[in-house]
C-alpha cells in the first residue's frame, strides 16, 4: 500500500467516531422495544436469534444494568465505525 494510502486509512481510523455505551443504551435499545405498526418489535426475534440480546425479566419494560452492557459487548462487534450502513 502507498504511503498516501496507509495515511487515509489512518485519517479515516482517528476520524470514526468511537463505539459509545450510553449512545447505545439511550438510543439504539429503545429501537429495539419499539412497537412497529404490522410488524413486532425487534426484540422479539433478536431475543433468541443473532446477534441476540439479553432476555427482558418478567414484567421489565427494558433491560437492567447488567443486561444493557452484555447487549452492547455483543452489538458492538456488528458495527462498522465511520459507516452508518
Amino acid at each position: 500500500m502507498s504511503p498516501l494510502g496507509i495515511l487515509l486509512m489512518a485519517m479515516q481510523q482517528v476520524s470514526a467516531p468511537a463505539v459509545d455505551y450510553l449512545f447505545f443504551k439511550e438510543r439504539v435499545q429503545p429501537v429495539f422495544l419499539k412497537k412497529r405498526a404490522g410488524l413486532a418489535r425487534c426484540v422479539v426475534c433478536h431475543d433468541h436469534r443473532s446477534p441476540p440480546l439479553q432476555p427482558l425479566d418478567p414484567g421489565a419494560a427494558t433491560w437492567n444494568e447488567e443486561q444493557s452492557r452484555k447487549n452492547f459487548a455483543v452489538w458492538k462487534q456488528f458495527v462498522a465505525r465511520g459507516n452508518p450502513a
